[in-house]
């Protein structure tokens, strides 16, 4: 359903609701469409540019009336009204909702943050104490919450406090500092706090996927772009003797690609000149980074940088500005689209909408339902036990809720059934229920209020009656028939004639090589998949296609396929895709034959399905006669 129903959306986004009280343009049964509709709708589904012509006005006309019967004819038998429809349309309806209020909104605030973010790089150092278990949460979140005050006190240093409690071993031996970052290279609580944190000063702790962490902000400096350079890796094992030796060849003129062939142990890079992707802060270790961005001029080379991963030496590529304008924006969008920072903005988000829709929880009545229901051992609960309840747990919108109204709720999404910790089962339960109640309220004020919300919301309900009202009249009928598949074969047999011909292969290749290739193989006795596997081994994936079956000699003229013997292939010849092509004759017919139904079940399906919307169409232009205004038609061209 879901290929056919984006085929017809395509057409729908062409189409637009206008006020009918405008000129009307034709008449199909009762119901009128407008000139200014049927011009909108011409104008978004043209594929050609210029003038619009008669014969375009004339060949939409029909194709625009016919849609719109179908459309009438979908509502009058209330296919919009089935079941199965509803939940489809509200499922959809729940997803733009979704995209308007979080999705749309979501985006454009990390970009605006993210752009703002950009024009600086914060230099920081942190310390980092894991919770390994959910149960130590609270005595890890004591531990840091002493750190920081001996911090604020004097007691430590902010360094030795790092190099004494950190749990982050990249960091913890140089003071806890990590080096530049800018946005969207570390975490986003991370970033966060790093960013609203000024200068010299050191964070409250703060939880992260990695821990609990304090941070102090070291430095601050303009942005600086990115860097491309090349690399030589000489390896821990073969010691820092060796990265001089090298280093000392190139100072003495050596060329830098010929010794990363034969020393560097990077993989990634070795086959390309050791030359490494641009890079900006925040994406290497530190003193990495430091020495790539301290080179001048291309060409420039490194001391021995030494990581854990061993002794690098550097060779300047090129420098990159700081990317400005659309450019900044492409690229920050596919970084933030990577991140997992959205769901924190997300949650920000409903909190802002709650406050908006002036929530105001009962805290008495929450705590105490909440309280009891966590006390309990079962893992399911009848809902019976609380249809009764109407202690209010919080107002929305000027509106109550009760425990009833919360716990009938949770049923529909569990069917009584609990999962997990009672605690964290409730507390997501809660959630979900404001979350669901604020998107029903703002899709009422986006039904009422954005015009492209409701447009679209259209768009998809008329595409979705389309498609059932084909199913039901043409595509199920054709499908689901095969006697009078049959039947229809038997009367129109005169359409499946073959002959003279061959019965064959066709293959198709992108490549005259590859087919001088296959062909070459199967010659000499290779089946196909062998043929193809050696193939793809030599050259990579290689793409041929394979058709198998009966050609008319018509279909393939001035190839001579009527002169080769059976068992013989053709020479490789161009088609009119730009592609090449060889023959394979196993076999020819020089008389004109009727294939049999097996042979031709998909073009009889086909033709069979026409056949069936042709009658429809008839019946709906009967159900609504079509009346157009001859003089409103001809001011459109």
């Amino acid at each position: 359903m879901r290929l056919k129903l984006a085929g017809l959306c395509l057409f729908l986004l062409g189409m637009t609701t206008l006020n009918v009280s405008a000129q009307t343009l034709f008449q199909y049964g009762k119901h009128k469409v407008s000139k200014k509709e049927f011009v909108a709708a011409l104008e978004k589904n043209r594929t050609v540019e210029g003038e619009i012509t008669e014969q375009e006005v004339n060949d939409y006309l029909e194709l625009y009336a016919l849609f719109k019967m179908r459309l009438q004819n979908g509502y009058d038998t209330k296919i919009n009204e089935e079941q199965s429809f509803k939940e489809e349309y509200n499922t959809y309806k729940n997803q733009l909702v979704n995209s308007f209020v979080y999705d749309r909104a979501i985006e454009e605030r990390l970009l605006k943050e993210a752009i703002q973010r950009s024009k600086e790089e914060r230099q920081f150092a942190h310390i980092l104490l894991p919770i390994s278990k959910p149960q130590d949460s609270a005595e890890v979140a004591k531990q840091i919450h002493n750190i920081y005050q001996d911090i604020q006190s004097g007691k430590i240093s902010f360094e030795d406090a790092a190099r004494k409690y950190s749990k982050d071993q990249g960091s913890a031996s140089k003071g806890g500092r990590v080096g530049y970052i800018g946005p969207v290279t570390v975490v986003y609580d991370v970033e966060n706090i790093v960013y609203q944190t000024s200068k010299g000063e050191v964070s409250k702790p703060f939880h992260s996927p990695f821990g609990i962490h304090l941070v102090k902000v070291l430095d601050v400096r303009p942005a600086s772009g990115e860097v491309q350079v090349a690399q030589i890796l000489i390896s821990k094992s073969e010691g820092k003797p060796l990265a001089e030796n090298v280093l000392e060849q190139l100072t003495q003129g050596a060329d830098f690609s010929e010794l990363v062939t034969m020393y560097s142990k990077d993989a990634f890079s070795v086959e390309n000149g050791g030359i490494l992707e641009p890079f900006g802060v925040g994406r290497m270790q530190e003193d990495f980074e430091n020495a790539a961005f301290s080179l001048k001029k291309p060409g420039d080379l490194s001391g021995i940088v030494e990581t854990e991963y061993g002794f690098h030496i550097l060779k300047l590529i090129t420098k990159h500005a700081p990317v400005k304008g659309e450019e900044l924006e492409t690229v920050l969008k596919a970084e933030i689209q990577k991140d997992g920072r959205s769901r924190t903005v997300r949650n920000q988000m409903l909190d802002e909408i709650l406050s908006n829709y002036q929530y105001q929880p009962h805290e008495t009545n929450l705590n105490q339902f909440r309280g009891g229901f966590i006390k309990g051992t079962s893992n399911e609960f009848e809902l019976s036990n609380y249809t009764t309840n109407d202690n209010v747990l919080f107002q929305l919108n000027k509106q109550s809720y009760t425990v009833a109204d919360f716990m009938t709720h949770v049923y529909e999404k569990t069917n009584g059934r609990i999962f997990g910790s009672r605690l964290n089962f409730f507390n997501q339960m809660y959630k979900g229920f404001t979350e669901q109640l604020v998107l029903d309220l703002e899709t009422q004020r986006l039904q009422k209020s954005n015009a492209e919300f409701q447009e679209l919301l259209n768009e998809y309900e008329q595409g979705m009656v389309i498609f059932n009202v084909m199913e039901k009249n043409v595509w199920g009928k054709s499908n689901q028939d095969v006697e009078m598949l049959q039947a229809y074969y038997n009367q129109h047999k005169n359409n499946y004639k073959f002959g003279p011909g061959f019965e064959g292969v066709v293959y198709t290749g992108e490549q005259k090589q590859y087919l001088v290739e296959l062909k070459n193989m199967l010659e000499a006795g290779s089946d196909f998949q062998k043929a193809l596997n050696t193939i793809d081994a030599a050259r990579g994936i290689v793409k041929f296609k394979r058709d198998i079956g009966k050609f008319d000699y018509a279909d393939y003229p001035n190839i001579g396929i009527a002169n080769l013997s059976s068992g013989q292939f053709s020479e490789i010849f161009p088609d009119e895709d730009e592609h090449f092509k060889m023959i394979y004759v196993s076999k020819h017919y020089n008389d004109i034959e009727t294939l049999a139904f097996d042979e031709v079940k998909g073009r009889v399906s086909v033709d069979y399905q026409k056949s069936i919307e042709e009658e429809w169409n008839k019946i709906l232009k009967a159900t609504y006669p079509l009346k157009v205004k001859k003089r409103v038609l001809k001011s459109i061209y």
